[in-house]
């Protein structure tokens, strides 16, 4: 039996939350932002990582490669902007990533070079080192996305998780390309004749 003044279920749920020290909410909202700014800064860094491959391929002749690195970034802008948008307009906050460190897709001692310095050595070992940095970071962004979905939906983040799977799925399509490409590079030898050839076609 409940009595005329008792209060419901719900109704003490809110009380709580009025009574609730300050800053409660705000703590609450802080962890889903705090995860959210991770990610951003790695999104940043995975955009600044295409834009290097880009020019990594370029600068060896390889523009078919480069091409594909640029539409990445490109489509990869667009996700950034959608996660900052997402902040905004669901926990009330504009992203802070900090700083973000260099993906060093580019070789220092390129920087001291020119184009003239290029040979077919240079190509195949190029080759070889892109694929397997490009497969490193997918799978590294990956697991970074698993962790934090799991984070969030064990904190009853549900929605956020779920917005963040759509990252997920898109980066599970990328890291399989990027397998597949360095699988068939692999079992040619990274063939700097062949990579040269498919700019063409």
């Amino acid at each position: 039996m409940r009595y005329a003044n008792e209060k419901s279920p719900r109704v003490c749920e809110a009380h709580y939350y009025i009574r609730s020290p300050p800053g409660f909410y705000a703590n609450i909202v802080s962890v889903r932002w705090g995860i959210l700014n991770e990610i951003a800064a790695h999104m940043i860094r995975g955009l600044m990582a295409h834009s290097q491959f880009a020019d990594y391929y370029r600068f060896i002749g390889l523009t078919e490669y480069a091409d594909f690195h640029e539409r990445r970034y490109k489509d990869e802008s667009c996700a950034w902007r959608r996660l900052s948008k997402y902040a905004i307009e669901h926990c009330g906050r504009l992203l802070a990533p900090g700083e973000v460190g260099d993906p060093g897709i580019i070789p220092r001692d390129w920087y001291d070079a020119t184009r003239d310095n290029v040979m077919l050595s240079t190509v195949k070992s190029a080759v070889e080192r892109g694929m397997s940095a490009w497969v490193e970071w997918e799978t590294e962004t990956k697991r970074l996305y698993e962790e934090k979905i799991a984070q969030l939906t064990a904190e009853g983040h549900i929605a956020t998780a779920d917005m963040l799977k759509q990252y997920l799925c898109d980066v599970d399509d990328e890291l399989a390309e990027a397998k597949l490409w360095q699988m068939r590079k692999r079992l040619i030898g990274y063939d700097p004749v062949d990579a040269l050839k498919e700019q063409d076609r």
